[in-house]
């Protein structure tokens, strides 16, 4: 609702950010329908009529002409481990991700991953290197991953990626003396990325 929308439907375009609703339906001069358009994040509503705009900037009304798509949820990482080394490509399932890839970011801990092809359930993404268990975070325009309020948890639903923990394969020696102090070299699969979080 709103006023001076004009007092025919012929001079009225509708716009939800910068996209135009999908139809429009004057009803009065105070009073139009809009089909939202696909969108992400937070927008504002702008209505045309003839050579004339609604203002968005400024207006003492400004949080009225306000749309809110619906924030993403993630409810499904496939798979949910993998090598520390990064490099693998994971499926992150859920809602409301949108459609394009340029609005979507994704976080493991601390980490960004690398964003392959986004629909509006599905997510295709390269993991960076990590070590242990990692929350992965979806952000869509400027709106960051909510959690599905009210809902049970899906078997296997998850925001977490646990990158494999280590495997020793050999150490060289194998054997010393029994008051200790001597150096042995541990060879293995998976120590994580660099030494930081290291412990032997």
């Amino acid at each position: 609702t709103g006023d001076n929308y004009g007092t025919t439907p012929t001079g009225l375009k509708l716009l939800v950010g910068h996209a135009a609703c999908e139809k429009t339906n004057w009803i009065s001069n105070s009073l139009a329908d809009c089909l939202v358009p696909p969108g992400v994040g937070i927008t504002h509503v702008v209505v045309q009529v003839d050579h004339q705009q609604s203002s968005v900037t400024g207006s003492t009304n400004a949080e009225a002409d306000v749309f809110t798509y619906d924030a993403p949820i993630l409810s499904r990482i496939l798979p949910s481990t993998g090598d520390p080394g990064g490099g693998q490509l994971v499926t992150l399932q859920g809602r409301n991700f949108g459609t394009d890839k340029t609005q979507v970011q994704v976080t493991v801990g601390d980490a960004p991953g690398r964003v392959v092809h986004v629909a509006d359930e599905q997510i295709l993404m390269v993991m960076p290197a990590g070590e242990g268990d990692r929350k992965v975070s979806v952000r869509v325009g400027d709106q960051q991953t909510a959690t599905p309020g009210g809902q049970a948890p899906q078997p296997g639903a998850t925001d977490q990626f646990d990158f494999q923990g280590p495997k020793v394969t050999a150490i060289t020696p194998d054997h010393g003396p029994t008051q200790g102090g001597q150096t042995v070299t541990v060879l293995g699969k998976d120590l994580g990325p660099s030494g930081r979080d290291l412990k032997i």
